[in-house]
């Protein structure tokens, strides 16, 4: 099996056909191999990726240079927003279940009143019975 650029980018350079015979020498060539090789496998490795424009202020472009490369600001921003939707939808789910629980307090209150006696009597009988031992 040959190793030609289909091999490497996973596409045919129909512009180059020569590429073939050149392709040792620029692997070689640290530039192309880091550049454009490394950065075209890491995105075919993403299963969909979109180009989008956002405009941030100055004082977040700054915080996100300090804390990433100019390389890793996409996948930053991506990990970010997902954190950040997946936290707010678990305080969203703890702020509607902590309504549901303070709208239906006083039936549970009911419900558990008219149990109390059953339990009281059964936690009684528990204690008398002694437990045997195999």
């Amino acid at each position: 099996m040959a190793a030609g650029p289909e091999a490497i980018t996973g596409r045919a350079n129909r512009v180059n056909p020569n590429l073939e015979t050149r392709l040792p020498l620029l692997i070689s060539n640290p530039h192309i191999k880091c550049v454009y090789l490394q950065n075209e496998d890491r995105y075919a490795r993403t299963p969909m990726s979109k180009r989008i424009n956002v405009m941030l202020p100055d004082e977040t472009l700054a915080v996100l240079d300090r804390v990433t490369t100019r390389g890793g600001r996409s996948r930053f921003v991506s990990k970010a927003v997902l954190h950040y939707v997946k936290s707010c939808g678990k305080q969203n789910l703890r702020n509607q279940l902590k309504a549901g629980y303070q709208a239906n307090a006083q039936e549970s209150l009911k419900i558990a009143l008219e149990w109390f006696p059953l339990e009281e009597e059964a936690w009684q009988k528990s204690r008398r019975t002694p437990k045997r031992r195999k």
